[in-house]
């Protein structure tokens, strides 16, 4: 979706060829005042000049006046369309000013990301796998409660939905696996007996991860009678870093920005700014985010602390300017962002359009 379009207030516009088309009709008009004046009368008053239409020449010039304030009218048109041009110029530069400094913050905030030796791209990356491991944690947990349940809770963990696991692996994730001691299950959405049966078994494996790179093990596995638990998709992982402490203190002022900037962009008023022009300075916003950071942008979009994301079908602002567009979809787990937007009254063909087209040379 690409936009050349440049608002400028246009002086010649359609209310100006009105205005101007009834003045030239008004001219013709005049025009023809000397002859019907001096030819004809008009219901018994006689017009009609002793010298004909020499005499009559002087008659019209009070529409010769008007004529002379019409034109004087289109000069003042002209410069009321200046004045207008130089409001949204102005009004545009304070826009553009704005938008900038809010990337320039955006791309502070990225800088300021540090964990041990890890670059900023390449702790996005290691942010994407231990959330991503969270949710396999939390899975499995569930999984594993629901085998050795009664029937009662076995209905309920059954139809405990996919996306209340994000929700659950993103904030452990967000806050740290301490955050499942103080959650709630009205917060969770379980009733409280079965959260009591879920609780210890997040908290033993979780806390066995914390335990183990304690001891200088920092491979993420199950230390169960597993072989070992995997990613979907395969794959064992190393941490870089102490897993499962919480990211709240680096991504929570970083997605509170990103999210003030699309929210500004998208609060501008259509008169002064057109959707291609807006989605043209997202697209600049999302030219800054790595693969990783728009996939766990999307994961933080399903969690109730990034809600506002997703919020309403017609306002979605993930949907509506195609944050996660880049993001290859084999990075996604558990919704599929494919399937999530067939609840956004998005057909097939536009959902496929979404997603960067693929190469068709590699499809040869």
């Amino acid at each position: 979706m690409k936009s050349k379009e440049k608002n400028t207030i246009k002086t010649f516009d359609r209310s100006f060829w009105i205005y101007i088309g009834i003045f030239l009709f008004l001219v013709i008009v005049i025009l023809f005042f000397p002859y019907l004046f001096s030819q004809y009368s008009f219901h018994g008053i006689d017009f009609t000049p002793v010298n004909g239409i020499s005499d009559t020449i002087g008659i019209i010039s009070p529409f010769i006046a008007i004529l002379a304030a019409g034109l004087t009218f289109l000069a003042f048109w002209v410069q009321f369309k200046a004045n207008e041009q130089q409001r949204y110029d102005i009004k545009k530069e304070r826009f553009e000013s704005t938008f900038y400094e809010l990337l320039r913050f955006h791309k502070q905030n990225v800088d300021d990301l540090k964990i041990e030796n890890l670059n900023q791209r390449e702790l996005f990356q290691e942010f994407y796998y231990e959330l991503r491991f969270a949710y396999t944690l939390t899975k499995d947990a569930f999984d594993s409660i629901l085998k050795t349940s009664e029937d009662s809770t076995k209905d309920i963990l059954r139809n405990y939905s996919t996306i209340k696991l994000i929700n659950l692996s993103y904030q452990i994730f967000f806050y740290g696996y301490n955050y499942i001691y103080t959650v709630s299950e009205i917060q969770i959405g379980l009733p409280k007996k079965v959260w009591q049966e879920v609780r210890p078994e997040l908290i033993n494996r979780f806390k066995e991860y914390d335990d183990n790179w304690e001891k200088g093990d920092y491979s993420l596995r199950v230390q169960r009678k597993t072989k070992g638990l995997k990613l979907e998709g395969g794959g064992m992982l190393s941490s870089f870093y102490k897993p499962f402490a919480g990211q709240s203190k680096l991504l929570g002022h970083y997605y509170r920005n990103l999210y003030q900037i699309v929210k500004y962009i998208d609060g501008q008023d259509d008169r002064f700014l057109t959707f291609p022009q807006k989605y043209d300075y997202v697209k600049t916003l999302r030219a800054q985010l790595s693969d990783h950071e728009q996939v766990i942008l999307y994961y933080n979009s399903l969690s109730s602390l990034g809600y506002d994301w997703f919020a309403g079908k017609d306002k979605s602002l993930i949907v509506r300017y195609r944050l996660i567009k880049n993001a290859p979809t084999t990075l996604f787990w558990g919704l599929l962002p494919k399937k999530l937007f067939t609840e956004f009254n998005m057909s097939t063909e536009e959902i496929d359009k979404y997603f960067e087209p693929k190469n068709q040379l590699l499809d040869i």
